[in-house]
């Protein structure tokens, strides 16, 4: 006989019609995004700031981190990270919902995705902050060593 399930609180959404989840605990608050500061020269993956009462978040847009077309017209609404990482957040165009899900009955994944959980005839995809936020790391200390390149002055050649 199989145990019985530990179901766990997720917060669920879409991007490009596919389904995602990621554990509550994971998430500090949802806040829905009225404006947004746009970082001049910064990667594809950093959507902007968002002032949230006077603290300054970074979004990540994951459409841009997963490599994915979807609806960017869409209710753009900020996952904002648990501490330590409060000052992360990851943009959605989608209403967010809490749901319970059985994540001890995920199947590893690779990459950005933690895990796959198959759940009442869905797919869902269980996101790893930790990865997303490496990987965004990543991002933008290539985009910084490349402008670095860009603005080093040339070394003048020895001369005999």
């Amino acid at each position: 006989m199989s145990a019985p399930p530990t179901l766990q609180l997720a917060l669920e959404f879409t991007l490009a019609r596919e389904r995602y989840a990621l554990p509550l605990t994971a998430v500090q608050e949802v806040h829905e995004i009225a404006l947004l500061k746009r970082v001049p020269k910064a990667p594809p993956v950093i959507a902007g700031l968002l002032d949230v009462r006077g603290r300054v978040v970074t979004l990540f847009e994951l459409l841009r981190v997963f490599d994915l077309e979807g609806d960017e017209d869409g209710p753009a609404v900020a996952l904002i990270l648990a501490p330590p990482d409060g000052h992360i957040g990851l943009l959605v165009r989608s209403r967010p919902r809490v749901t319970r899900l059985d994540l001890s009955a995920a199947e590893p994944a690779e990459g950005l995705i933690e895990s796959v959980l198959p759940a009442c005839d869905k797919l869902y995809n269980i996101i790893s902050p930790r990865r997303i936020l490496e990987y965004c790391e990543k991002q933008v200390l290539d985009v910084f060593k490349l402008a670095g390149a860009e603005n080093r002055p040339a070394t003048p050649g020895r001369q005999a």
